[in-house]
Formats: C-alpha cells, structure tokens, sequence
C-alpha cells in the first residue's frame, strides 16, 4: 500500500528530507488540507519558503519555475512540468497531461509557489526517520522469515517434483489478490489493486464489494473468507499432506461459487470485479491441477485424526476475520480522528468552546514577565510553578508555540508554589527577568525546567541572581492576583482571560487561523 498526498509529493520534488507517517499525520490531521492556508502552514513548519499568488495573465505561469501547487477546478494540483504548450500535473496520486488551454479554461490563476533551502527539513527527521527505517526492518523480515517457512516447506514436503508445487503457487497468487481485496473492503490506498480494478472498460470493483452479496450472512465479507481459505489450503499442501486429498474435494464443493459469483457481476452489478475474477480463475486452475495430479482419488474414511482438519478450516478464517475488525475499526477511528480535528480547529468552535469559560481579569501589569510580542492582541497568560513537573512540559510548548507562531501571541507567565519556603524560586526566576533580556533570559527559564529546578541552589549561584526591591514587588502582584482569582492548580492557562477549553492542547494553537 502506498499512501500519499499533495504536500508529500512536493516535498519529494523539493528535495526535503521528511518521514511518510509523520507528512501523512501532519496532512490528514491538519484541519486546513484543502485550503492554500493550510499548505502553506504545513511547507512552513518543514521550513519551506512559500508564497500564494494570482494571476491576472494565465500565460505568465509558463515563467514560474516548477513544481508549484495550482488551485484547478474545486481541488488542488501538483503541477510537474510545462514544456511545449503540455502541461504534466499530478492530481490524486494520477499524472495528468492536458494542453496548455484545457489546463487554462480549469486552472483558477491561483499559485503557492514553494521554495526550499538549506533549513529545509522535517522536525525531528532523524529521530522519526530511525523509528520509520526500523520498522520498516521489521516488516521486510517478516516478510522474509515467511517466504523462508514456505520454501522449507516445500523442500520437504518435495514439491518442487509434482503438480501440488504449482498449486503452493496459485494459492500464494490467490492470498495475495484476497490481500488487495481486503483493502479494497478497509478502505486503504493500493497502487496494485488501483491497477488490477481498471484493467477492463466495465471494471470498477468498489461497485461489486460495496453490494448486499459481497458478505456472507451480513457479517463475513468473500474477502476474508477467500484469504482464510486461501490460509488454510497453503496450510495443508505445506505442512499436512496427508490430507490433500480431503482439501481437494471440499475445493470441488467451492466451484458453483465462482459461477455463482461470474453471473451476479455480470448481469446483478452488470461491472466487473478484476480481482475477483482473478481469484475465480485460480479456483478453476487448482481443480483441474488435483485432477491432473490425482488428488481427487484415494480418499480413505474420514479418521478422528482429520476432524483437525476443521481447526484448519475455521480457525484461519475466525482469526483473520477478527484482525480485519480490529483493523477496520482502527483505521475508522483514525480517520474520524481526522475529521474531528478538523471540526475542533474551527475558529468558531474554539471561540465558543473558549467563551463558555470563566474569564480572570487579567491585563499586561498582572505580570512583567512576557515573552512574544508585548503589542500582539491576544495574550496567553500562564499560572506556572516553578517546581512543577507538568508545567515544565507546558514551558516547552509555550516555546514551540511562540517559536512557530511569529508575533501573534504575547505570552505572560504568573509564578505559584507549592509551599512558602519555595517562593525563593519564583523570586529567583522574576529577578532573571528583571535582569536579562527576553532572549538570555528564556534561555535561563529552559535549563530551570529541564533540570536546573532539581539543584536550585547551585543554580541560583551559577546565575547570580539576586532579590531587590523591583523583585519584590512583582513576587507581590503575583501573589496577589492568585489571591483574588483562588486559582491553585499548576499549570492553568487563559487566553485573553479566559480558561483554555480543556479539549484543546497548546500546539493546537499553531493549527487556528484566527490569529
């Protein structure tokens, strides 16, 4: 399965370096994906310069250096090259190719033009390219160690000398287009199956799985019992050949199905299903193998030992069919995690969700420690204990967020504690503000909460910090505005006086536009 999008295939084009899950993720949760908002904060969190603009000449694109996004019809493209009145765009994971006219009369005029550099780069690449490579090890083993066990297996069970050796090979074949089948029925994203579907004029098999008939009883899909007896069939071949002959028959009882299942897609649907009629073709040739190669003769009476041959049967089938619920529900979740994200990073839904908290008067004086932009309109005003494990946490993505953010936020930090004999450290803290500049001293805050809290007394003296009277006296504003609002909860953060809604985290801040 290969899973991509607009913003992957322009940063494959640029050339930056960046990790599939964490481009996938960043684009499917970004509640802006389908806007030039939205890719173009996505291109700036990895460091990509970028600008949006129109048009007025639609001949003037012919100038602007590839690839960049164009806004065509009501979706986004990747356009790759135009060269000779052609133009090569990339649409859905498709590469287009339109004349330079058709590609006018739907092309909007509106361009993000991108543009990478040095410092263009996936945060935390290299950390989330070391997890990507290692499980990527994993699979590649797993694949491996299988296709080891099926080769053992058919050295001794010495396939490699009679017809049951082709057969292995069928049903290998067959396992795999039920594979493709069973991600067609989840939903996901298959070059393979994509090409496999389109191969005849008529062919769509979304149309044929998404029908009443394609599950059995309501409940089980023909692709998960195809894959299971597909399972189980190898199975036996490879490690039971005792009772190939048993396997063969039942085989025999499975054909009125493939005729059953020709029939419904051509005169039910009246569409075909390529895949489908792949793994009927396979049902046929494995018949006519056990007839060439004499699996259907020497039948014995069923013993008490080949009643196992039920587990071998079932058992597969039960299991594979709980691991495509499993999965059907995960990937479900994920992508209603997705669509709730969306629908949670609507600026009128924050701003609802925010109002309907209790507002704290709180002004640029409650507090002389600011970091960001003092003039910016929004302020977020953070009560922190400066011994507090969770509030060293919210340090960090308090500058993650003026980090990514620009100027938009002023950020206000109000200093509690646990107990009167550790205010010596919210006194330390305010006099390294009233001494450095916001950078130094932002800095200084960084080691406190990273570990510096742990050893204060060495810390202090490292610093040199000292308590005046300007210190005490904004320890005093501090105190007393945690007196008037009877906040004590560490961390609490408001913005522009009202409590952050709870179903909110600070990073998600950098998503709103409505700053």
């Amino acid at each position: 399965m290969k899973d991509t999008n607009i913003l992957m295939e322009l940063l494959k084009k640029l050339k930056v370096k960046y990790t599939s899950s964490t481009v996938m993720a960043l684009y499917m949760g970004h509640p802006h994906r389908n806007n030039l908002y939205g890719l173009s904060e996505m291109l700036t969190w990895y460091g990509v310069e970028n600008i949006a603009i129109r048009l007025e000449d639609k001949k003037q694109i012919c100038d602007i250096e590839t690839p960049f996004i164009a806004h065509a019809g009501n979706d986004f493209v990747l356009v790759k090259k135009i060269c000779n009145g052609v133009v090569d765009y990339l649409w859905r994971g498709k590469i287009v190719r339109v004349d330079f006219e058709k590609f006018k009369d739907f092309w909007s005029g509106v361009l993000l033009v991108a543009e990478a550099n040095e410092n263009s780069i996936e945060p935390d690449y290299f950390k989330n390219r070391k997890k990507e490579i290692f499980e990527g090890v994993l699979f590649v083993l797993l694949y491996v160690l299988l296709l080891l066990g099926v080769l053992l297996a058919f050295i001794d069970a010495d396939l490699f000398k009679s017809l049951n050796g082709i057969v292995v090979c069928l049903l290998l074949v067959g396992l795999y287009v039920c594979f493709l089948l069973l991600q067609k029925q989840m939903n996901m994203e298959s070059d393979y199956a994509g090409k496999l579907c389109s191969l005849f004029k008529k062919s769509d098999c979304n149309n044929v799985l998404e029908t009443d008939a394609a599950n059995f009883l309501g409940v089980f899909s023909w692709s998960e019992i195809g894959f299971g007896y597909f399972v189980s069939m190898l199975l036996i071949y490879l490690f039971f050949p005792q009772w190939i002959s048993y396997s063969a028959w039942i085989h025999v009882f499975t054909l009125p199905y493939t005729l059953w299942s020709v029939w419904f897609q051509g005169y039910k649907v009246k569409q075909w299903c390529p895949m489908c009629l792949i793994v009927m073709c396979i049902f046929w040739l494995v018949f006519i193998l056990n007839l060439l190669s004499g699996n259907l003769y020497g039948l014995s009476v069923i013993s008490s030992s080949s009643l196992w041959m039920i587990l071998l049967y079932g058992l597969p089938f039960l299991i594979i069919h709980q691991l495509v619920c499993v999965l059907t529900e995960s990937y479900s979740k994920q992508r209603v995690a997705f669509e709730m994200n969306a629908i949670k990073l609507n600026e009128n839904v924050f701003m609802s969700l925010l109002r309907q908290n209790r507002h704290y008067e709180v002004t640029h004086s409650t507090s002389r420690i600011l970091f960001g932009n003092v003039h910016a309109k929004n302020l977020i005003t953070v009560l922190t204990n400066p011994h507090c494990e969770p509030c060293a946490h919210t340090h960090i993505k308090i500058g993650e967020l003026l980090h990514k953010t620009g100027d938009k936020f002023c950020v206000q930090y109000i200093f509690s504690s646990f107990k009167e004999s550790l205010c010596i450290s919210n006194k330390m803290l305010i006099s390294a503000y009233m001494r450095e500049n916001e950078i130094d001293c932002k800095v200084i805050y960084d080691v406190w909460f990273k570990g510096g809290k742990n050893h204060k007394e060495i810390f202090f003296k490292e610093y040199d910090l000292q308590i005046n009277n300007i210190v005490e006296e904004e320890f005093n504003n501090h105190q007393n505005w945690i007196r008037q609002c009877k906040l004590r909860t560490t961390p609490t953060v408001l913005i522009n006086g009202y409590i952050f809604p709870e179903q909110y985290k600070i990073e998600d801040l950098i998503l709103l536009s409505l700053w």
